[in-house]
């Protein structure tokens, strides 16, 4: 009776260190897994972040050439409407430039 009771206890403590080794791979497993996947979302994260990173800078990019063209064609005609008015002031420079060099000449 008492080899009995010793072998019942030898059993259920084997059942117990079984289902403790159980619960520790278990939990390794788990821990893995966790690990893995915070990996996994991290690089995730990480290549969303790039990729949003590049969309806000090619956004930019079109920004800067749409700003750009509007400057160059604004300073353009700024440009064009200087050299007309230089146009229609050249017969007037011309002829006071002659009147003068008349007027040094007949001095």
């Amino acid at each position: 009776m008492v080899e009995d009771v010793l072998t019942i206890v030898r059993k259920t403590e084997n059942e117990a260190e079984d289902i403790i080794n159980k619960a520790k791979a278990e939990s390794a497993k788990i821990l893995d897994k966790a690990d893995k996947d915070t990996h996994t979302l991290q690089m995730k994260l990480e290549n969303d972040a790039r990729r949003r990173a590049d969309e806000l800078i090619e956004k930019a990019k079109k920004q800067g050439e749409k700003q750009g063209a509007e400057i160059i064609a604004a300073e353009k005609k700024k440009a064009e409407s200087l050299e007309k008015k230089a146009e229609k002031n050249l017969d007037k420079a011309v002829e006071l430039i002659v009147n003068s060099v008349i007027r040094i000449r007949g001095d």
